[in-house]
């Protein structure tokens, strides 16, 4: 006679051991309580059944226990796919960067202004531009019909640019320098702004500007400071010794540097201005659309979250056992109607 082959699964008492407890791993299969919570459910509901009905036959008593158990199961599969969809929900609330990423007609600057809305509340734009200092620029640039030759010419044609130019400031630039330098370190971090993309953050940007501002500051303070200190009796000795060493060897001493006044900067060419200018109007269209595109998301994510549903498998395994349990609660219900009957009851 051919033995048959055995199936396969653990072979080990250990392993039987752990695999006996393989129903329990969703606390939705087992007929067992999972938990001492569970447990004290069970045995309350039991006893209420027991004594509405007042039975003492063992075996109505038995399957009233039955009937407690398979209910307070049903109830756990109705709370995971509460919790299911809870933490669906949650995840649509907390991750707006989905629906915003499916609007195909922002660019990515203005998913950033509109994702940056949606987690502080407010529509910020970066270099510390307001929305409607950014208008009268933009407007300004759209009327612009001559070529700037100088930063005089900036201020006459651009009034409200030059304005902001003026109080303009940032870790490359102070009050001192000219527009034409300000407005190339300003396109400097909107070109920033537009290779980031929808990950441009103003708040990080203005963070990370404040810290290279404060180290530009201290460096010129160390470089003051080098400057206007007294020399020490070791530099005063070494340079007398060197002195010295010149004159024993004839060597003339090197001729002082006399400080020249800067050379004068050249204004740039109308290419690189209209470039430049051509990325505050580029921001203001971005940001019309992010804010144009606000009540579309909340429109968006209100419909999602009425329709919100569980993926299909795991709604899949809820239904599952969900049917299994009404029909093993079902019948035995109808088994303890039938012993009630034969009772007398």
């Amino acid at each position: 006679m051919v033995q048959r082959k055995r199936g396969g699964g653990p072979k080990t008492p250990t392993g039987k051991a752990i695999a006996s407890k393989n129903a329990t791993k969703h606390n939705l299969r087992s007929e067992k309580p999972a938990t001492a919570f569970e447990q004290q459910s069970i045995v309350a509901y039991a006893n209420q059944l027991i004594e509405q009905y007042k039975a003492t036959d063992p075996l109505e008593i038995l399957q009233l226990e039955r009937i407690a158990l398979y209910r307070k199961k049903l109830a756990t599969v109705y709370q995971a796919e509460l919790a299911a969809a809870q933490l669906a929900h949650e995840a649509l609330e907390n991750n707006p960067q989905k629906i915003v990423q499916e609007m195909d007609h922002l660019n990515d600057v203005a998913r950033s202004r509109l994702l940056e809305y949606l987690e502080s509340g407010e529509w910020l734009l970066p270099c510390g531009l307001s929305a409607e200092v950014l208008d009268e620029i933009t407007k300004e640039i759209n009327c612009l019909d001559v070529d700037l030759q100088s930063n005089a010419d900036l201020e006459n044609s651009l009034p409200a640019l030059a304005n902001f130019l003026m109080e303009y400031r940032s870790h490359s630039v102070d009050s001192s320098d000219s527009l034409c330098k300000k407005l190339a370190a300003l396109s400097k971090r909107l070109e920033k702004m537009k290779e980031e993309g929808i990950e441009f953050r103003v708040s990080m940007d203005n963070t990370l500007d404040l810290i290279k501002k404060m180290r530009a500051e201290q460096e010129r303070r160390e470089k003051e400071s080098e400057k206007n200190r007294e020399p020490t009796a070791l530099e005063l000795h070494i340079a007398k010794r060197q002195a010295e060493l010149r004159a024993k060897m004839k060597v003339k001493p090197k001729p002082v540097i006399q400080e020249s006044d800067p050379p004068v900067e050249p204004f740039p060419k109308m290419d690189e201005i209209r470039a430049q200018l051509r990325l505050l109007t580029y921001l203001q269209r971005a940001m019309n659309s992010a804010i144009g595109a606000f009540s579309q998301f909340e429109s968006t994510k209100k419909l999602r979250l009425q329709v919100l549903a569980l993926p299909n498998a795991e709604s899949d395994v809820l239904l599952r056992y969900q049917t299994s349990w009404e029909r093993r609660l079902s019948a035995a219900m109808g088994e303890f109607l039938e012993l009630r009957k034969r009772n007398g009851h």
